[in-house]
């Protein structure tokens, strides 16, 4: 079933990139874009807000234009007690999603959006987006701190890894995933005290599927001290194409010396909350993970 809720998804996302000019899949810096200088909040007009490319934003945004209903973000081995369907909770500000949030022509595309400026003045870039507090991607809090909507990490919607989310993928990139534990770590506490260690099979290894861009679902089961690599997934770096760790963006300096490591093109699924300017005018996609468990 979580294969298949995996390949919902993905087919909904190829549906909305029907819609898009460039085939991309949603994302919603571009379903609610900047204010234009020139027409005002117009949709369709402006720069991308990349600002807005968080996970919540993105389930959220999707849900609004009914590509998908909140339960199938939800994975039936879903073991993090603060990730439920949403409205589940009574810890939830409504008991169902309001798809009357989706009001265009006031500048709100899905539940949890934020309106920009009705006037722009030219060379402004996009304004600092503040987390989707209705629907949620919390899934490092504690009990108690709300709830987290979706149980699926993707991949994340930054710099070059941003040019892959396309409807034009293929086996070489992974778009979507069951969570796998922090930086894609199989040794030390991150890995041994994952809540995702618990979504299938033995709680001493992860077990989970992966979304490739040309649609098949590969199931993976990694134990301690494995490797969260998939074949065909590589990525050239230095002296050739190496294995792809599809849980971190480990390859800091490859393509530039003073390249970090979330500007390289690389897979890197995760869930963010917010996405954050950088020095040089750019966005950095701020991973998240489930918070690690206490066990005996």
């Amino acid at each position: 079933l979580d294969a298949e809720q995996q390949r919902t998804i993905h087919n909904a996302m190829l549906l909305f990139s029907h819609t898009d000019i460039t085939g991309d899949l949603p994302r919603p810096g571009k379903i609610n874009r900047y204010t234009d200088p020139n027409v005002g909040r117009v949709a369709g007009w402006g720069q991308e807000n990349f600002r807005k490319n968080s996970s919540s934003h993105l389930y959220s945004a999707m849900i609004a234009q009914r590509y998908i209903d909140p339960a199938v973000l939800i994975s039936p081995g879903e073991a993090n007690p603060v990730v439920a369907v949403f409205g589940a909770k009574e810890d939830d500000a409504f008991d169902a999603y309001d798809y009357d949030a989706y009001q265009p022509a006031a500048d709100m595309y899905w539940m949890g959006d934020t309106a920009d400026p009705a006037t722009a003045s030219p060379g402004v870039i996009p304004q600092a987006s503040s987390p989707n507090q209705i629907f949620r991607s919390k899934i490092n809090r504690p009990v108690g701190y709300g709830k987290g909507h979706a149980s699926y990490a993707h991949l994340a919607l930054e710099t070059v890894r941003g040019g892959r989310w396309t409807s034009r993928a293929d086996h070489r990139t992974v778009l979507l995933g069951t969570r796998g534990p922090k930086r894609g770590l199989s040794t030390g506490d991150e890995f041994d005290h994952s809540p995702t260690l618990r979504f299938f099979g033995p709680s001493d290894a992860w077990v989970g599927n992966v979304c490739l861009g040309d649609g098949r679902i590969e199931s993976m089961a990694v134990a301690a001290g494995g490797a969260f690599n998939v074949e065909n997934v590589n990525y050239s770096c230095d002296a050739g194409p190496v294995a792809d760790n599809i849980f971190d963006a480990e390859f800091e300096g490859c393509a530039a010396p003073d390249q970090p490591s979330w500007e390289q093109g690389d897979i890197e699924l995760s869930m963010s909350e917010v996405v954050v300017p950088t020095s040089d005018a750019k966005v950095k996609v701020v991973s998240t993970y489930d918070a690690l468990e206490v066990r005996p």
